[in-house]
């Protein structure tokens, strides 16, 4: 998909600059292969790939589109695309902040507080 995509960059690279465009774009790539775990995976316009792990979520902003393709199956469930200034999408930002602010909030003091007495 990035080989692709950097592909199509550079066969349209000169009719995007002379309209001040730029063909690259961010994608998302998610799913299962076989019997082998789920995965998710960022793929930047220059065909850098970064897969997700719990230590290193991937954090993306709007449109965001999702596609549902349940375990084992080859067709879509489901499709939605929230736009910017969307509600849901806010709501979903919102609810995303709250818990992040819950969760630090219950981390243990660095060793460093302590000693410090904060």
């Amino acid at each position: 998909m990035g080989r692709l995509s950097v592909a199509v960059q550079k066969e349209n690279e000169e009719s995007l600059r002379q309209t001040g465009a730029s063909g690259g774009a961010t994608f998302l790539l998610a799913g299962q292969i076989g019997n082998e775990p789920h995965g998710l995976y960022l793929i930047h316009p220059q065909c850098k790939v970064i897969k997700a792990t719990p230590e290193k979520p991937l954090i993306c902003g709007s449109p965001l589109e999702l596609v549902v393709v349940p375990a084992g199956s080859l067709s879509m469930a489901h499709q939605i695309k929230v736009e910017a200034g969307d509600p849901s999408l806010n709501t979903m930002i919102d609810v995303w902040i709250e818990a992040q602010r819950e969760y630090l909030s219950r981390l243990p003091s660095l060793p460093c507080e302590k000693e410090n007495g904060d």
